[in-house]
């Protein structure tokens, strides 16, 4: 019987794991103070290095000065090590995936909504076959498919709000004026703006067909570019996947790897498996980011790109960016935590994560500001069909 602490546990770790997206949004936001944005590659460095150092603390914390010489000499297994390890790098991936998919012109509403369900499909499957004695599979699954609706849900309330509100309005007021209308702004010659009137029919039909040669050539690269960016928000997907079933072979060893489940070689416990994890995941991150920033800047140094760019760039954003690396750090903790006591596939409760999200963005970024009938009826149903999806994975636990 699952205790009633684990789940206050597992519902911290989701209110942590849908509060830190919006902190790191904070971080990289213009401010009253600063016309500008924060890079979201030094945003990303803050929140990565706070992760790992926050990853130690936990450590320390849990095991007690006394304490932490027995955890360290406790590691048994250099695999589990490496599999905790790659659980890691496999969350900076999908982290990379998603920044690269994006950077490639996917849109978010395609891109948020494919990893989200990749996520959840493959991580709960993988982790109900590393435990099966831990969850039932009909209300396990029940609830994978409530989680489904809700993505599908959560993506038709977003399309709804963007196409159907002040954006349409917005385009429809440009069309009435001829604004952005190639065909009803002068020609340019030579530097000089011509009126239509003297300029003879040939020079208009061969500037249109440059025209529409280069907006051909431009459609096609995008297309091209959203279509590699697809796959790799798959790929990054993938990778979100399996990050948690790699912690639950770190922890429960279902392979047995170690040579015996007592003494020095017992599997990794949850403190130590967490602090191999967010030192990889910190380590992936910077190299990461920090090659971004390089390709970014290429004409400057990398010296003065960590004194100009990362170093000068701090204040109260800063202070958000690490405060989402702490509560990000503390919710997987939290779900990891969790997992081992009620077993890892009914720890994707947390997966519900978005209803904590959505409610930020309304209260701090005013997102579906002056939102339609139809977007207010699509979001209640997210919350309806995740509350739903949440309530069978925890009646799923064994």
């Amino acid at each position: 019987m699952v205790s009633s602490w684990t789940w206050v546990e597992l519902g911290a770790s989701l209110v942590c794991l849908g509060t830190w997206p919006a902190l790191l949004e904070l971080a990289r936001r213009p401010r009253k103070t600063t016309s500008h944005e924060r890079c979201q590659h030094v945003c990303f460095l803050d929140y990565a290095l706070s992760y790992g150092v926050f990853g130690l603390v936990l450590l320390v914390a849990a095991s007690g000065r006394d304490g932490l010489g027995v955890h360290v000499r406790t590691i048994g297994g250099t695999t589990l090590c490496l599999v905790a390890a790659l659980g890691g790098a496999l969350l900076q991936t999908g982290n990379s995936c998603m920044q690269e998919a994006l950077a490639l012109g996917c849109p978010l509403t395609t891109l948020l909504p494919l990893e989200a369900a990749l996520c959840v499909v493959i991580g709960t499957t993988a982790n109900f076959s590393l435990q099966p004695e831990r969850s039932d599979p009909r209300l396990l699954f029940s609830g994978v498919a409530l989680y489904l609706v809700a993505i599908l849900s959560s993506t038709g309330a977003q399309l709804t709000h963007q196409f159907g509100g002040g954006e349409e309005a917005l385009r429809g007021e440009a069309g009435a004026t001829g604004a952005g209308v190639p065909e009803l702004e002068p020609l340019v010659v030579g530097g000089g703006s011509v009126d239509a009137d003297e300029i003879s029919p040939d020079a208009i039909a061969s500037f249109r067909d440059r025209t529409s040669f280069r907006e051909r050539g431009r459609s096609q690269r995008a297309r091209t570019n959203r279509r590699k960016g697809l796959m790799i928000g798959v790929l990054g997907g993938v990778a979100f996947g399996f990050f948690t079933p790699a912690f639950n072979i770190a922890v429960n060893d279902p392979f047995s790897f170690v040579a015996s489940a007592e003494g020095p070689h017992s599997p990794l416990s949850v403190t130590a498996a967490n602090m191999i994890f967010a030192l990889s995941f910190t380590a992936s991150a910077v190299l990461s980011q920090s090659r971004s920033l390089l390709k970014k800047h290429e004409k400057e140094t990398a010296a003065s790109i960590l004194r100009a760019r990362y170093l000068g760039s701090g204040g109260v954003r800063r202070a958000y960016a690490i405060l989402s690396g702490i509560f990000c750090c503390l919710g997987n903790f939290l779900q990891f935590h969790g997992g081992k006591l009620a077993g890892f596939a009914a720890a994707d409760v947390v997966q519900a994560f978005p209803l904590v999200g959505t409610l930020w963005g309304v209260l701090l970024f005013q997102d579906y500001n002056h939102a339609n009938r139809r977007t207010i009826f699509l979001l209640s149903n997210t919350y309806l069909f995740y509350s739903g999806a949440v309530a069978l994975l925890g009646l799923s636990a064994k």
